[in-house]
Order: structure tokens, then sequence, then C-alpha cells
């Protein structure tokens, strides 16, 4: 597996964990058993000490009781051909020296050391002690009673070395050592094949994650084991494909997205760029969608020098679907205005037209009114629409709305239903026309902005202009609905008399 600079494969790794581990495993065997084969080889010594002790105790009685020092020295050159003895002498039995292998060693010579001391003091028995000196390691004092029937005669005393434990135990260490690193090359072999083919489909698998992560969403890991990688690498094409689904829905919602924002300028084509300019009344206006596109559509047109046309209307549905029923209503309403015109008729005509081409299930309610701006006339007709508020002399009325909505009944019941009125304008008389969406605008409580809350925000401002009636009565809506979700499209046009 390859690695950056400065990294480390889980080869190595487990390489070099599998190598601590055999190191430390041998390291701790070798302990072990140095310290299990050092006690029987203690034992082995001792043992053979106190045989020859014994043995030179029993063949050198008769010897001090005849007194032949020659046969003494005999047997001490004799043991002395030991290599693993360092001295041995027969002491009497106050532990002056009778007979030493050291020829240097002087007849007569008394050993002060505490172990002579305890030597003269045993009648039976072995006694054995550890020691060490630096110039000779480790060594072991053997001292034996030398009786005859049981009197004690005299003392052999006998140093044996520790070099053929140490020596031992080098031997045993060196081996362990060579086994050591016999079985951690062949652990490091054993290990790296093993970890090869272990973290091969690792490598696969993180070869296909650095590929996926160039932006190629259609390459495929393939691992045929059903392992814990197996089943990663089945996640991570899981991953890649729903990776991939989101990045195609990411650019066909960003496709939609710029649609709809062409949708948008569209539609805002369609409505009035600017509110006509009359001497003797004032008009606002407010639209906004409830998503990007809506379905409600106001509208302002002059059929003749003296008569403004004022249309508001309101697809049923939001979005794309309302947005085109209002694109074709509009149309169809546009195509029936001539200089003659009167709201009931053309209506009349515009319904017949919408329920021949309009969707079934789609409807419009309209209002529209025609403006006598030099008798000061407001002729108009509703489709379904929500009923104007006229603010007469500082009181509220409703008018009303008995008609049906375009596209839902055929030519005679829409007829039979359509109305058509007329009102006088008088001076600081004030008109809103509105859609739904402004009386059902909802609260955070569900609870609607309604009629009476409308009826008496206009009341409130009913002295300003037309565009500042709008400014009050949307602001009363944001107040009232304090941050709700916009459920419908609100459209609002405020006419006044000056």
């Amino acid at each position: 597996m390859e690695t950056k600079k400065g990294k480390t494969s889980l080869r190595k790794k487990f390489s070099l964990i599998i190598s601590g581990l055999i190191c430390l495993t041998m390291l701790t065997v070798g302990l072990i058993i140095s310290n299990e084969i050092k006690k029987p080889l203690i034992l082995q010594m001792q043992k053979k000490g106190e045989a020859l002790g014994s043995n030179l105790a029993a063949t050198s009685g008769e010897a001090l009781l005849s007194g032949d020092e020659l046969l003494l020295g005999i047997y001490m050159d004799k043991i002395a051909e030991d290599k693993s003895i360092l001295y041995a002498m027969i002491l009497d039995k106050t532990g002056r020296v009778i007979s030493h292998s050291d020829h240097e060693v002087v007849k007569g010579t008394t050993f002060k050391d505490p172990f002579c001391q305890k030597a003269v003091e045993i009648t039976e028995g072995t006694l054995i002690q550890h020691n060490t000196d630096s110039s000779i390691g480790d060594y072991y004092d053997i001292a034996v009673p030398i009786l005859s029937n049981g009197t004690k005669l005299g003392i052999i005393r006998l140093g044996f070395s520790g070099k053929e434990i140490t020596i031992a135990i080098k031997q045993i260490k060196n081996l362990i050592f060579a086994i050591t690193v016999f079985v951690l090359i062949l652990g490091l072999l054993i290990s790296w094949v093993m970890v090869s083919f272990i973290t091969k489909p690792v490598r696969v698998l993180t070869e296909g994650a650095q590929i996926i992560g160039t932006g190629n969403l259609d390459h495929k890991i393939i691992i045929p084991t059903k392992d814990e990688i197996g089943q990663l690498a089945e996640t991570f094409n899981q991953m890649t494909q729903k990776l991939k689904n989101a990045q195609g829905r990411l650019i066909e919602n960003e496709r939609i997205k710029k649609e709809l924002q062409i949708a948008q300028q569209i539609q805002q084509s369609l409505l009035p760029k600017k509110c006509p300019k009359i001497p003797s009344f004032s008009i606002g206006t407010f639209y906004r969608a409830a998503k990007e596109i809506g379905g409600d559509y106001y509208d302002f047109f002059w059929i003749t020098p003296k008569k403004l046309g004022i249309v508001i209307a309101d697809v049923s549905g939001k979005g794309i679907p309302g947005s085109l029923g209002m694109a074709l209503t509009r149309s169809i309403f546009r195509s029936q205005i001539t200089e003659n015109s009167q709201p009931k008729e053309v209506l009349i005509k515009t319904n017949v037209l919408v329920c021949r081409d309009i969707k079934k299930g789609l409807f419009v309610t309209m209002l529209f009114a025609i403006l006598d701006i030099k008798n000061r006339t407001l002729q108009y007709a509703s489709a379904g629409h929500n009923p104007l508020l006229f603010i007469h002399q500082n009181k509220a009325y409703w008018t009303k709305s008995t008609g049906i909505a375009l596209g839902i009944a055929d030519e005679t019941l829409f007829n039979q239903h359509l109305q058509q009125e007329t009102l006088s304008l008088n001076k600081d008389d004030l008109l809103i026309f509105y859609t739904d969406g402004i009386t059902e605008a909802m609260n955070k409580k569900q609870e609607e902005f309604g009629e009476t809350r409308l009826e008496k925000a206009a009341l409130n401002c009913k002295s300003d202009n037309a565009e500042t009636i709008i400014a009050k009565i949307k602001k009363e809506i944001e107040i009232f609905t304090a941050g709700a979700e916009q459920n419908d499209d609100i459209t609002m046009i405020s006419m006044k008399t000056k």
C-alpha cells in the first residue's frame, strides 16, 4: 500500500507490532527459562560439592587418626584436579589448616571468616553458603565435618566456582537469542505475507476512494470478499451512487431554480410596472407570491382616455400551475377588452374560453372594475372573488360577491349568478381590492387575519394616501403573522379619491 511521505503503511505497522511481540515474548520466555534452569544447576552444584565433601571427609578420617599428612596431601591434589574447585582444605576441629590444595598456605593457618567460624561449630550435616567475589565471581563455600565413631576429628572445606552455572545460563541465553532471531525473521516474513494479503482489499478500497474523491462517481470498488472490508466497499459503492443521485438532483434543482427565476421575471413583466397617475385618485399596490412564482394577478389598462380598467384575480393553486393558469387567464381576459366593454360582459366571455382551455380542477376568482374618472363611478362585477372593502364617510362597507369563479360553471349557470354593480365615489373615499391571501394570512396559532382586522387597519389609516395605506396594512399583517410561513399569494390594491 503506497503511503504519503511521513506516513507508515499498515504492513509496516503490523510488522513492527509483531516484531515487538515476538521480542517481548522471547525475552520473557528466556528470563523464565534462565531462572528455572539456574535453580537445578545450583542445586546440582551443591549436591556435587556435598558429595565430594562427604567422600573426602570419609576417606580422610583414617589419615587424620594416623597423622598421615602425605596421604592428606594426595587427597588435596586429587580433588584440586576438578576445575570447578577453587580451593580445598582439611582443618582440625578448631579451624586450623592441616592440608590445603594451595601449597602456599602454611599448615596451622587459621581462617577467621564467619563461614569458618560456623564450620567449626557444626557436628553433622553439610554447611553451604553462596558468596560473591569481585575477582572470581559467584562461588559456594561447603563445609563437612570429619567424624569417627561420632567424634569430630576435623572439617573438610571446599570452594566451588559458579562459573559452570554462568556458562550454562549464557549458553541457554545464546540459544534463546538464536531462536528469537529465527522466529523474528520467520514471523516478519509470515506477517508481511499475511498482512499483504489482508491489506490488499484495503489498498483497493483506498485507491477506489481516491478515484471517487477526484469526482469520478461512476467508479465501482470491486472487492470479492464478503468480510467487513467487502461490506465497507459495498457501502462505499452505495454511498457513491447516492452521492451521484444527489448531485443529479442538485443539478436538476439548480436548473429548475434558474427556470423559476426566469418564470418569475416573466410573471413580473406581466404585472404593471407602476400605478396609473390620475389627478383625482391615488393608487397603491402590493404583491408577494407564496413561492417563487404565484397565481395572483392584478392589472391596470386604459379602455378609453377617461376609463381605467382594474382587475384582480386569484388562480387556484400556487407555484408553477398557478402561474401558468394566471398567464393563460390574463391572455384570455385581455383579448375580450373593447372600448365599450362592461365588467359583466367581459367576465362572461372570459369564462367561456377559460372553461374550454384551462385544466380541469383549476379555477380563477376575478373582480373586474371600470373606473369612470369623469363621473367618479366604479362599475364592477365579481366572479367569485373577495368583496371590495369600501370606506365611505368614516364607515366600512363590504360589497356583495355572488358570482361563480371562472372555469367552474357553464355559460348559463355563470350568467345567472353574475351581477354588475356601480359605486359612486366621493372625496376621501377608499377602496381596497385584495385576494384571500390577505384575509387568510395565519399566525403561528393558526389564526386568520380576517376581514375584521383588515377593516380596522383600513379605517385607522383612511386619511393617508393610497401608497401609505398599503404600507400600513402590510405592516399590520406582518405584525399579526409574526414570522409565520406565508401559505398563499398576497395581492392588494388601494384606491383613494382625492
